[in-house]
């Protein structure tokens, strides 16, 4: 891909992902949970009511992770404090590199990221890639690491 091949597809991909997330939020509430779990053996994201009643469950792949303070990314792939099983669910993401000429995609090291808003052009890529139909940015107890994960499916809980 050239330089302008590039910002397009990074452009599509980003309003691809903001088109998603409004489906999300207007049809499941995604972003207004009172609490989330996340079981990173199976990839499932689950959504908790106030009562602590599962609403939701979803399907993800974590793409990355991005640290606010040392405004860095790591892919998921790449990152060998996540379980073996949620590392091959993300390994396909390391394809964009041939996809688009671009080694970031292939860099297993964390690297150097300006601003959040680039993890989130991460984040949308790599939705696009795998198929996803959202993301949703899990915070750490920490506050500084951010998970992106790419949400596959969304099942609703039967009341």
């Amino acid at each position: 891909m050239t330089d302008d091949e590039f910002e397009a597809f990074v452009a599509s991909a980003f309003d691809e992902l903001t088109h998603c997330q409004e489906r999300l939020e207007a049809e499941f509430g995604l972003g207004s949970h009172d609490r989330w779990a996340y079981d990173q053996t199976s990839g499932r994201l689950d959504f908790f009511d106030a009562d602590g009643a599962k609403v939701l469950e979803a399907s993800t792949v974590l793409a990355g992770s991005h640290h606010a303070g040392s405004r860095s990314w790591q892919w998921g792939w790449a990152n060998a404090s996540l379980a073996p099983a949620q590392r091959d669910r993300a390994k396909p993401l390391e394809a964009l590199a041939s996809r688009t000429g671009y080694d970031l995609f292939a860099n297993a090291s964390p690297f150097n990221l300006h601003e959040e808003g680039m993890a989130w052009e991460l984040a949308a890529m790599s939705m696009q890639h795998l198929g996803g139909i959202g993301v949703y940015r899990a915070p750490s107890s920490g506050g500084e690491l951010f998970s992106f994960l790419v949400i596959l499916s969304v099942d609703r809980m039967a009341r």
